[in-house]
């Protein structure tokens, strides 16, 4: 909707795995020595880690980690303190505590496995406006850099001012892959915490009131979705 709106590049940066909370765990016997751990978090994001174990493991110790870790974990934010002093809890029987220690690594590492996600659209649009050669020589450049996605991502982790939507023009952007460009975005989350990015990338002579206008409106959406999400958790 926002490329369409704009027909400039549209760029969303998803929220990290470290800004998400676990929101659900399933444990799962699979084979009589194969257990699948599926996590759930609040950000949407779906991980299944299989694990063997020495001995058998027998469906009533699954279902009690299920209740154990929907009732420790759920609502704890990866990568925490908190969530590690959940699974080390020194009330726990010895063979409790050697199942959770095993399928620990579902938990705590998540975030390695990790990166920022980054949704694009708007493609077709950019190129189809591009007015000279040279801009779409530009838009072409900046297609190609879209592969290697690590400049982009940097250009949307800048500190952005959460109160209004950012204006960055040509050689004010880092990079001199974007000096033919122009990026305004704002940053989304909630009230004490951004949760991620939502920009534009277009030519020099873009419609930055209308560019601006979308961006503000974007960011306000999802951050009303994000809320909502969180609250849930």
């Amino acid at each position: 909707m926002l490329s369409q709106a704009t027909r400039l590049l549209a760029l969303v940066s998803a929220p990290t795995l470290e800004s998400a909370m676990v929101r659900h765990v399933e444990v799962l016997v699979l084979q009589p020595r194969v257990v699948m751990v599926v996590v759930i978090t609040t950000t949407g994001g779906v991980t299944k880690r299989l694990f063997e174990t020495e001995d058998p493991v027998d469906s009533g110790l699954a279902g009690w980690a299920k209740e154990f870790l929907n009732e420790r974990v759920a609502g704890t934010r990866l990568g925490t303190s908190t969530l590690r002093r959940q699974l080390d809890d020194p009330q726990l029987s010895a063979r409790e505590r050697v199942f959770l220690e095993r399928i620990r690594p579902a938990f705590v590492e998540l975030l390695a496995d990790s990166g920022t996600q980054l949704y694009v659209g708007g493609a077709a649009g950019l190129l189809g406006d591009a007015r000279a050669a040279e801009e779409l020589e530009a838009c072409h450049r900046l297609l190609e850099l879209l592969e290697r996605r690590a400049a982009v991502i940097d250009l949307l982790s800048e500190a952005l001012d959460p109160r209004r939507p950012v204006v960055r023009v040509g050689p004010a952007i880092e990079g001199a892959e974007f000096h033919d460009v122009s990026y305004v975005g704002a940053p989304y989350g909630l009230t004490n915490r951004t949760l991620g990015t939502v920009g534009l990338l277009g030519p020099l002579r873009m419609d930055y009131e209308t560019a601006i206008r979308s961006v503000r409106a974007a960011a306000f959406e999802l951050s009303r979705l994000v809320e909502d999400v969180y609250e849930e958790a």
